[in-house]
């Protein structure tokens, strides 16, 4: 593999079933685990710490976001790999399959500036959601999805719970000491997704990882690092955070899963704008990236580490 390492390229990027409980992007999987993952607490934050900023780190959830419209409930994943796929083609207000792929800021609540703001809305256009250019913070942070609502194996606590600014996930992948080190791509158990390391990253013993992106290489996982489920325990228990290639959902079609990965921010981009982190096939790491709000991306949520 080719040791130059690209920490941003362009900042455009090219977008190319029904059951209550899925995982690993779509595969079936027993009931839920209940216990605490290796690496994370009773609530279900990581013991390791990430920088978002100079004066801030925070802790990440132990798997991305999950909503049951049937129940009303909220979750996250029971494993860092795991995730809904084309399951969420079954999105709508009564589904009992596991959704994971949200439109921006639809997390129930009517800021009053949004005509879309439920988490199975799927309306085409990007006017409809809210709230107007505010970002999803301050008097609107209810309308971020992990603020306002209790989540199970989160805590179960409402208010606690949040996600990521863009200018933060900017300095996660880009700012922080040493940045370009720490995050790697990966196929945990045949899932495709993107690795991002804490800080203080100690490797397990008798492990390896290629961390960084190849500036030459073809982006494909599969040539970076390869894992078992069980041989992932090592890098759980060692704080290492893995986000799904969890695709992106248009209405009620999901595409590219197992190839990019769309996660959003808090930040507006404008009226009908809003800013995700994507990692994709096409243009690699993007940080900072403007889509459709209408568009439905995943979300990692993280709680705020005390100073």
């Amino acid at each position: 593999m080719n040791k130059t390492l690209r920490r941003l390229l362009s900042l455009t990027l090219v977008l190319t079933g029904t059951l209550a409980l899925v995982a690993a992007c779509g595969k079936e999987e027993p009931a839920p685990i209940l216990d605490p993952l290796p690496g994370f607490n009773a609530r279900g934050a990581s013991l390791a710490k990430f920088s978002v900023s100079m004066t801030q780190k925070v802790h990440f959830s132990r798997g991305n976001l999950q909503y049951q419209p049937s129940s009303g409930k909220w979750r996250f994943a029971p494993h860092q790999y795991d995730c809904s796929g084309t399951a969420n083609d079954n999105i709508s207000a009564t589904t009992s399959t596991w959704i994971d792929l949200f439109a921006w800021g639809t997390s129930g609540w009517d800021s009053g500036g949004a005509v879309f703001f439920r988490p199975w809305d799927i309306f085409d256009s990007a006017a409809g959601y809210g709230p107007g250019q505010n970002n999803l913070v301050n008097d609107k942070a209810k309308t971020d999805w992990a603020y306002f609502n209790r989540i199970q194996y989160g805590g179960d606590t409402a208010k606690y719970w949040r996600t990521l600014t863009a200018g933060e996930w900017r300095y996660l992948l880009a700012g922080r000491n040493n940045a370009v080190n720490l995050y790697a791509l990966a196929s945990i158990d045949d899932v495709k997704g993107l690795i991002i390391l804490p800080d203080e990253w100690v490797p397990p013993h008798g492990t390896s990882l290629i961390v960084g992106i190849s500036d030459t290489t073809q982006f494909d996982y599969t040539l970076y690092n390869k894992f078992s489920a069980s041989e992932w325990t090592a890098f759980d228990t060692a704080g290492a955070i893995f986000l799904p290639a969890a695709g992106v959902r248009l209405g009620t079609k999901t595409t590219d899963v197992g190839r990019n990965g769309f996660y959003w921010s808090a930040s507006s981009a404008g009226d009908s704008l809003a800013v995700n982190m994507a990692f994709s096939v096409t243009k690699q790491l993007l940080p900072e990236h403007p889509s459709q709000r209408n568009y439905g991306f995943a979300v990692r949520p993280v709680v705020n580490a005390a100073r």
